[in-house]
């Protein structure tokens, strides 16, 4: 199972286009055959900071989800909300015995 968190600081006033964007995108992303789970979260501490939080099956479907319409459609827009770019993180979950 491959594990994303991708870490986003939006601009000033970027929330409402924002929560527009993730309706066009969560929907149709949770429907894509190799998605397991797929949440976004917002920070208590700092309201402009959101992170995805995404389990995919492999590395294989995650990469078929960045080309997906929806996503590409999604990662266009987004980049306008930004107050700085992202910090994706991609995790190989494996068992502790593998660790």
């Amino acid at each position: 199972m491959i594990v994303l968190h991708a870490l986003l600081k939006l601009a000033p006033g970027a929330l409402p286009r924002f929560e527009e964007l993730l309706e066009a995108v969560v929907p149709p992303s949770r429907a894509e055959e190799g998605c397991l789970s797929y949440r976004v979260y917002r920070s208590l501490e700092s309201p402009d900071e959101v992170v995805f939080v995404e389990e995919w099956k492999s590395q294989a479907a995650l990469d078929l989800h960045f080309g997906t319409p929806h996503f590409r459609a999604y990662d266009q827009a987004v980049r306008a909300q930004l107050a700085a770019p992202p910090a994706i993180r991609v995790y190989q979950a494996a068992s502790w015995r593998d660790l």
